[in-house]
């Protein structure tokens, strides 16, 4: 699968994008089965993960390329789910492709350091690459929405949480049981630069999709994202 097959082929169209923050715990995701969602990281720890039918998985971290028992774990947990494509980081290209993952469900997707978005520039066209951002979902899965044409999103689980103070206590840090990962995924502490950022770049990516006449909500009830409009997932009439 080639990364250009899916410009615009969701025009007009909303979908899901969903982080790994607690808040993912607060919403019913047997009524997103048939819908379309976007993942990203470790959202293969979810027990729906295997039902979702239209689903795009994003992977740009390569924690596991140091470790190929990390590795294994991370392609049986992604591969339980048989209907998920997977946009995947070109800089990782050499392990993906040693994988089991199909090539007509994977496709790669460059990762651009600089520029970026904190520049207030955005690349559109992610067929040239991502503009780094601080945040996964945003160089990954609210990149790809764009381009596929989705014109509604609506995040659950960015919740832009702070990791944890150092004191070994992290429970709130994802919607999972973050000790039954490896770990190379575990929690970061909370002065990490990455969480510094993220905020802001929220507020410059919501509102360059505005711009451009992409709606985004955030139903995540938890979340710390203040310039995004907050609605209730319980009461979506159409979606």
């Amino acid at each position: 699968m080639q990364i250009e097959e899916l410009q615009n082929k969701h025009k007009g169209k909303s979908c899901f994008v969903v982080g790994n923050g607690p808040s993912v715990n607060d919403i019913n995701f047997t009524k997103l089965i048939d819908k379309n969602v976007i993942v990203t990281n470790c959202f293969h720890m979810h027990p729906l993960w295997p039902q979702l039918k239209n689903v795009y998985h994003i992977e740009l971290n390569g924690a596991f390329r140091n470790d190929i028992e990390t590795f294994r774990w991370k392609i049986y947990n992604l591969l339980r789910n048989k209907h998920s494509k997977y946009i995947l980081r070109y800089k990782f290209k050499p392990y993906w492709e040693i994988s089991a993952i199909p090539d007509e469900r994977k496709s790669y997707l460059r990762l651009i350091n600089n520029p970026n978005i904190f520049n207030g520039k955005y690349n559109w066209d992610i067929e040239t690459g991502s503009l780094w951002a601080n945040s996964g979902v945003i160089e990954g899965s609210m990149a790809l929405a764009q381009y596929m044409g989705f014109k509604t999103i609506y995040l659950i689980g960015c919740d832009a949480t702070p990791y944890y103070d150092g004191t070994g206590d992290a429970s709130s840090a994802y919607f999972y049981d973050w000790k039954q990962t490896p770990k190379v995924y575990w929690p970061r502490k909370e002065d990490n630069y990455d969480y510094k950022n993220m905020l802001k770049a929220w507020e410059i990516i919501y509102k360059l999709f505005k711009s451009k006449g992409i709606e985004i909500y955030n139903l995540s009830k938890r979340s710390n994202i203040k310039c995004i409009k907050k609605i209730d997932f319980d009461n979506l009439e159409e979606y």
